[in-house]
């Protein structure tokens, strides 16, 4: 709806601004003005905490406005190690708040303003947004970030886009593994110990667990999507320690994942594409992988009293191979664009 005659100022140089490219903005800033006292916020557990509050922008740059403040990603094809990507607008009251959506409310002139624009198309002077901010299930970093080895020493340089946009989700599962060599006797009540034994005609078990590792990859232009590294990775074990994670006294940074124990299962959903604020296709990509502790080419030992795991290989004749189960690929190369 049209609101009253609000003549405001977009060239007052100490209002707030967005940041963007000298190419979008000749002074590299599209300012805006705070609608006070329009101000909600709510904090609650599992990620529905948010702010909400509303701003005056130029009409000529709100197009332009919605596109940084939402953020966006863009593929270069000369890059072959990352994206570029504009971060959503953060809170000024809070920082690890993101920019979640923008909704106008409110569109006015200013006194003596043509109302009417090329092609007989309605126009205004300024637009009024609400913008809700909410914190992501993924760290947000910038390009000049992502670049900053000295500043971000904690994620893998090697592998830029796996330090960002990110979410890691785990879920571990108690198993039990038959195994030949392991018998199962029964001891008659009251006989003592040892007692009197019967064998069971079962074979024994080694308990154990394993893990189903969930990664998500946000806002990944849909072209881009590596599926070359997917089909070389798919069936195969990590051949690298992969990822990071504070260590337990939080003193320093360590190997999330030891080498041999991610084995990558393939996509965990089917790419199902989605617009993004400039009408590209962009799509959240869900990696699975399965974790085994003790790694993948090992199995419980021969000797039931031995706690080390063996080493598996594929049976070859005459026995001089150490072929192993499962071939292993380089996982850095699934947080990249495709080559």
């Amino acid at each position: 709806m049209a609101g009253a005659n609000k003549p405001i100022n977009f060239d007052d140089p100490n209002s707030p601004f967005l940041a963007v490219p000298t190419t979008v903005n000749a002074d590299g800033k599209i300012r805006y003005h705070m609608a006070y006292p329009d101000y909600t916020e709510e904090y609650t557990y599992n990620n529905g905490s948010f702010q909400s509050t509303s701003v005056y922008v130029d009409w000529q740059q709100a197009n332009d406005f919605i596109d940084y403040a939402l953020g966006f990603t863009e593929w270069d094809r000369s890059n072959a190690d990352r994206f570029n990507r504009v971060v959503p607008m953060a809170s000024p009251y809070q920082s690890n708040l993101y920019v979640d959506s923008v909704r106008m409310s409110q569109f006015g002139m200013n006194a003596g303003s043509q109302r009417v624009g090329v092609g007989q198309w309605m126009q205004a002077d300024w637009c009024r947004y609400q913008l809700t901010f909410r914190h992501r299930k993924y760290t947000v970093l910038t390009d000049a970030q992502l670049d900053n080895s000295i500043d971000y020493p904690w994620y893998d340089h090697q592998c830029l886009e796996l330090g960002r946009y990110v979410e890691r989700i785990a879920k571990f599962i108690p198993q039990e593994r038959k195994v030949g060599q392991y018998q199962l006797n029964a001891i008659q009540p009251g006989s003592g110990s040892p007692g009197t034994q019967k064998r069971i005609p079962e074979y024994g078990f080694i308990p154990f667990y394993s893990g189903e590792i969930v990664y998500i990859w946000h806002q990944i232009p849909y072209d881009a999507v590596p599926l070359t590294a997917i089909a070389n990775c798919a069936g195969r074990v990590n051949n690298a320690p992969f990822d990071k994670k504070r260590n337990r006294a939080d003193t320093d940074w360590e190997n999330r994942w030891a080498t041999g124990t991610l084995l990558f299962k393939g996509l965990g959903q089917e790419l199902d594409p989605y617009p993004g604020p400039n009408g590209e296709l962009l799509v959240d990509v869900h990696y699975l992988f399965g974790w085994q502790p003790n790694g993948w080419n090992y199995f419980p030992p021969p000797d039931p009293t031995s706690a080390t795991w063996w080493q598996v290989v594929r049976r070859t004749d005459p026995e001089t191979d150490t072929i192993p189960l499962y071939g292993t690929a380089n996982f850095k190369a699934l947080f990249k664009p495709e080559v």
